[in-house]
């Protein structure tokens, strides 16, 4: 009998530790795999990151169809330039970048302003071929946030004031005019807006 207690012991602290021993080989693998992913992850992002770097505007490759502002007539130029004073009410702007470049659709003008506090705030020009209530449509369908109708300097102005991103939208015949920011007010955005005329 007590041959049998020792056996049943025995095999009972063999199971057992096996288990144990399979269970802590197997989260060791597991925990292997998690580490593994992680930095594969970590280099898949770091791969993103230098393609991004590669492809984005700034240092580096400049993009496509890029055009030096000096060929372009001052009258196709309806978003405020470099040399603008822009007087707004609540901030001084500094201009940070600004860009001409010739699409396949038309040219297109861009800019980067920051505010006194440290705010992003993008101009951007766009030439249009769409009728302006097809535009409207097109805008308001792009947003889940609410949109709002309104007019500056007699351009159909449709506008989002979301809790993550301000966009005023000035719509012409021929451009379209967008002014935005993630963390700029709605009133800074509008008073960049009333610079722009046709």
């Amino acid at each position: 009998m007590k041959k049998q207690v020792a056996i049943v012991a025995l095999s009972s602290l063999l199971i057992l530790g096996g288990g144990g021993f399979a269970y802590y080989s197997y989260a060791a693998e597991v925990e292997q795999e998690v580490q593994n992913s992680t930095v594969e992850m970590f280099q898949t992002t770091e791969q993103t990151i230098e393609i991004k770097q590669e492809t984005t505007v700034g240092p580096g490759v400049p993009p496509e169809g890029l055009v030096d502002i000096i060929d372009i007539p001052a009258a196709d130029i309806h978003i405020p330039l470099p040399e603008d004073k822009l007087s707004l009410q609540s901030s001084e702007l500094t201009l940070n970048n600004f860009q001409a470049i010739q699409r396949e659709y038309g040219l297109h003008l861009r800019s980067l302003f920051t505010t006194a506090d440290g705010d992003q705030i993008r101009v951007s020009q766009t030439d249009t071929r769409k009728d302006i209530s097809a535009v409207i449509e097109s805008l308001k369908n792009s947003y889940l946030e609410t949109v709002e109708l309104t007019e500056i300097n007699g351009f159909t102005t449709l506008y989002v004031d979301g809790e993550f991103r301000k966009v005023v939208h000035l719509i012409s015949n021929d451009h379209l005019f967008t002014v935005a920011s993630s963390t700029a007010t709605l009133d800074q955005l509008m008073d960049i807006a009333k610079q722009i005329h046709e």
